[in-house]
């Protein structure tokens, strides 16, 4: 997943009309690829290419909008508690409490201020590659070649994954993701600006390769995914002003069917990643980003 924050066009130019059959489609592409790690940013950018569908920044940013909502759906209960507990914590600080006893008593706080850590190093790595992220989302050669690298980068979580891990519910609870471990997933999550880097996979990739538990580290990474995507949303209002070529039906459709794909995509992911499966998607990635390479460079 990777918002497509530096799109160069702009968002008042006109596109060519698009159908519901396409809306459909990219947002199908849009709701599935945005939590499997296959990249859905990558998917539509190949999708796009190959059809010669061109969305406006509005139909794009409306699509984040809709997995917004899926992340917010699902994790519901944490960002409850992460609410709750900043007020209780807001309220203790002026109260006498210390900020090391809010640190380690109230565990929504903790998780929201790992949120808030791990999202500055992506915000520095995205702005700091603009121009690079704007050639790499109208190149099929550069995509492709990066879901080469998402397979690999899948693939190394194949023995780390191997034993049983006893948990059992995936929301809620204590975090055991560290401010160290936070900050490098934030440094992944920013590399995966990238179109083809996916940024479920790789995010996921290092909070397990540095030590995270399955279940606690699936719930991270997604809930990471909600500043991110606000952040993209904020930065494309303008695009959300003008909803281009595509009406007001053919953006319901492509909401409504990312909305749905994304919640079994999203369910189905969390399983899997709390089975050790995680890896299985690189025998995906890696040929599509193999045959993608091979067809870019040769026309």
């Amino acid at each position: 997943m990777s918002p497509r924050w530096f799109d160069t066009r702009a968002p008042d130019v006109d596109t060519a009309p698009m159908s519901l059959w396409e809306a459909l489609l990219l947002g199908l592409i849009q709701g599935v690829a945005e939590f499997l790690p296959v990249s859905s940013s990558g998917h539509l950018v190949l999708t796009e290419l190959l059809l010669g569908i061109k969305p406006s920044l509005a139909f794009n940013a409306a699509l984040h909008g809709g997995t917004l909502v899926v992340v917010v759906g699902y994790y519901r209960r944490d960002l409850w508690d992460m609410v709750r507990d900043s007020w209780t914590s807001l309220r203790g600080l002026f109260g006498g409490r210390s900020f090391s006893q809010i640190w380690s008593e109230d565990h929504g706080t903790r998780l929201v201020l790992l949120l808030g850590a791990a999202s500055v190093p992506t915000a520095i790595i995205g702005l700091g590659l603009k121009s690079h992220i704007e050639r790499a989302f109208h190149s099929g050669v550069l995509t492709s070649a990066a879901l080469l690298v998402t397979g690999a980068l899948l693939l190394s979580t194949r023995r780390s994954q191997a034993s049983s891990e006893p948990e059992s519910s995936p929301l809620a609870g204590p975090t055991t993701i560290s401010l160290p471990v936070a900050l490098l997933v934030g440094v992944a999550q920013g590399l995966a600006i990238f179109p083809g880097i996916s940024r479920s996979g790789a995010t996921l990739v290092a909070a397990l390769l540095l030590g995270s538990g399955r279940t606690d580290a699936a719930r991270f990474c997604f809930l990471l995914s909600v500043p991110a995507i606000l952040g993209a949303l904020i930065l494309e209002s303008g695009a959300l002003a003008k909803l281009g070529t595509v009406g007001t039906g053919g953006l319901a459709v492509g909401i409504g069917a990312a909305m749905i794909a994304g919640y079994f995509s999203l369910w189905m992911l969390v399983g899997l990643v709390k089975r050790g499966g995680l890896h299985r998607f690189a025998y995906y990635t890696l040929p599509v980003g193999l045959a993608g390479l091979l067809y870019f460079s040769l026309r």
